[in-house]
């Protein structure tokens, strides 16, 4: 049977995310009608997909039609200290989509143009604990990964040419506090504050308030991105 692995066994409980309720049916019904899974649940949201998540679930398949930030499901899941993997069904797999969701905390991405042998290969792969990539975008999405790590210690680099002061400074303008209550927040004059901003556009590379403030989020926002440890031996064993 398409899907089974010689020997494999069932996993036992598996729950499908999207949006369309036939859709997440019709795929709970193909994994277990290939001896995937015994059991297969469905949730048309990511908040519902927490709410069915327990200890007894072995592996959330999550498409990104769900249009909600996947960031907040995996924060919520370190959050309630629940070590399920999550197999991303990608409407757009790219190399950079992939390895932006592998950064985030998932298992790995298929295509939703997949076959159903590569849907379940990746499901059972999930909950084996190995990275699960794309049919023959492995070395692509390791590429991307690369390249992410890199912007990420270049970012770190900047960052910490900064003063504890400018950081701080930049932190507020980048979430857009006034220079008035940055001043305020930061116990110093609105003069120092501007002293702040015009050094950090110096360092930064851009001018202007707002430019420097955009290139702040994109900083600390890439700064802040990190690449789990199985993920990132990939990447160094591939000769990164």
């Amino acid at each position: 049977m398409t899907g089974q692995a010689v020997g494999a066994r069932p996993l036992e409980t598996v729950v499908v995310c999207h949006p369309e309720r036939l859709i997440a049916a019709a795929t709970a019904a193909l994994l277990k009608v290939t001896g995937t899974t015994r059991t297969a649940t469905t949730a048309p949201t990511l908040t519902r997909l927490l709410s069915n998540l327990h200890r007894y679930v072995n592996v959330a398949v999550v498409f990104d039609a769900v249009g909600e930030d996947l960031a907040d499901l995996f924060e919520a899941l370190h959050h309630r200290g629940l070590p399920i993997p999550v197999l991303i069904v990608a409407e757009d797999a790219t190399p950079d989509r992939v390895a932006h969701a592998l950064e985030l905390g998932a298992a790995g991405a298929v295509s939703a143009s997949c076959s159903v042998d590569a849907l379940c290969r990746g499901v059972r792969t999930a909950h084996s604990g190995n990275a699960v990539f794309p049919d023959g975008r492995r070395h692509e999405v390791l590429e991307s990964l690369r390249s992410r790590r890199l912007r990420r210690y270049s970012a770190q680099s900047r960052l910490a040419e900064l003063s504890q002061s400018e950081r701080q400074a930049l932190q507020l303008l980048a979430y857009g506090t006034s220079i008035t209550d940055i001043a305020g927040r930061m116990s110093v004059s609105p003069h120092t504050v501007r002293s702040y901003i015009h050094n950090l556009g110096s360092k930064i590379g851009v001018r202007g308030q707002l430019r420097i403030a955009a290139a702040g989020r994109e900083l600390l926002a890439t700064a802040r991105t990190a690449m789990p440890d199985g993920i990132s031996w990939a990447v160094d064993e591939e000769g990164a």
